[in-house]
């Protein structure tokens, strides 16, 4: 990342009712590294508002950016709205003329980044034995007959 692809604020330009902060930052801020599961091909957008409470900086708004994931059941590429419109950053005892936010917004962004990527949240995924994609068709296949369960001894306990 180059360095002016940051968040830099000058302290003393935040006034009484606040400074706006509004930009984008290129996708190369996430640092997530390749992988086919989960991509951040846009840049991540920020609309935010600064004010000073005596020495101390308050930062608060909206963080958006949008991922291209691969669903874990189905594996069918998607797009994902990652949003956070409750940014809420303090910073104590301000002394340096510029506040650079850049890290702590990437922070608050890479929180919401799904931990489990699904195309839609009742997924039904592959057959197991054909591959076919169950959110398209109903596959002929027999269904898997699953193991033993650990606790099927218990179903024949006399209490």
């Amino acid at each position: 990342m180059n360095k002016n692809d940051g968040i830099r604020v000058n302290v003393k330009h935040i006034v009484e009712e606040g400074l706006p902060i509004t930009g984008n930052l290129p996708p190369s801020i996430f640092d997530i590294g390749e992988s086919d599961r989960l991509d951040s091909p846009n840049p991540l957008a920020y609309d935010l508002v600064a004010s000073l409470t005596a020495h101390d900086i308050l930062v608060r708004g909206t963080l958006r950016t949008t991922l291209r994931c691969r669903c874990d059941r189905c594996l069918r590429y998607f797009d994902h709205l990652v949003e956070n419109s409750d940014v809420c950053l303090f910073y104590e005892e301000v002394t340096d003329d510029f506040l650079d936010l850049t890290e702590d917004v990437r922070e608050e962004i890479l929180l919401g980044f799904p931990q489990k990527c699904l195309c839609v949240p009742d997924c039904r995924g592959l057959c197991p034995e054909c591959g076919h994609n169950l959110n398209v068709r109903h596959c002929h296949c027999p269904a898997p007959v699953g193991a033993p369960s650990a606790f099927d001894k218990l179903d024949g306990l006399d209490l």
